[in-house]
């Protein structure tokens, strides 16, 4: 259970805190960064994990950049070219090879908007 499906399970109306949220995002940053490393060192693919490595500090407009170049990196976007979304499909399968769920672009997407959501929802 991800620390968002645990967030939510003591909430009503089923809300989760900027500090899940966060702390949920910085956990996928660092799991990110670590299989990227892994990546590299069973690639031999010197320079792999540096687009990764950058895990920010707990301030959340570092987390919210970091994200979004990951989400860059990694989700498919409705510009992107056949050979770009080929090329991205491929580099989430490297990660999912080792051991990332299949649903963590998704997932990292999914904790992004949600700490939209609750700025927005606190700017209201």
């Amino acid at each position: 259970m991800d620390l968002v499906t645990a967030a939510r399970a003591g909430q009503a109306p089923n809300r989760v805190t900027k500090a899940t949220r966060l702390d949920s995002l910085l956990a996928s940053s660092k799991r990110i960064a670590a299989t990227a490393r892994s990546i590299e060192g069973r690639d031999g693919e010197t320079g792999f994990a540096v687009p990764f490595n950058n895990v920010p500090r707990r301030i959340e407009k570092d987390i919210r950049a970091h994200v979004d170049g990951l989400l860059q990196i990694l989700e498919d976007k409705p510009g992107d070219t056949p050979e770009q979304a080929a090329a991205k499909t491929a580099l989430r399968a490297r990660f999912t090879a080792l051991g990332m769920r299949a649903d963590f672009v998704a997932k990292l997407r999914e904790n992004r908007n949600g700490l939209d959501e609750i700025h927005e929802h606190n700017r209201s």
